[in-house]
């Protein structure tokens, strides 16, 4: 079903912020010169539970669970430098490095078998 959550120009993210095992909404937006995540752990009565600032306002935005605890959290891509936080309470780079070309799409999956989440770019 179609579920309003964000504004126009929001850009989606995808994870299992409380880990119950269920992916839900979280969206981010520019907000001056830094990017503003709302994340959400309902998918039928969507409501903004998780509110912070993290990076650059043009960064794009990703999710995946980095550290493999089960918990979804935030990453950003910024040309070709990822930075990965392990938590969407204390919202720091916990993970930076650089992979890809500047214009590479971002994607993120667990290819591994590690039961993570990687990174990876489409060009």
């Amino acid at each position: 079903g179609i579920v309003p959550f964000g504004d126009k120009g929001d850009i989606a993210v995808v994870g299992d912020w409380n880990r119950d095992g269920y992916d839900t909404l979280g969206l981010s937006r520019p907000e001056g010169v830094a990017k503003r995540f709302f994340l959400t752990n309902s998918n039928i009565q969507p409501v903004a539970e998780g509110d912070f600032l993290f990076g650059n306002a043009t960064d794009t935005p990703i999710a995946g669970d980095w550290d493999n605890d089960g918990f979804s959290t935030i990453g950003l891509k910024r040309g070709n430098t990822w930075f990965l936080s392990n938590s969407n309470i204390r919202v720091i780079a916990n993970q930076t490095f650089m992979f890809g070309d500047p214009g590479d799409k971002a994607l993120t999956g667990e290819w591994s078998r590690n039961r993570g989440t990687n990174v990876g770019v489409a060009r």
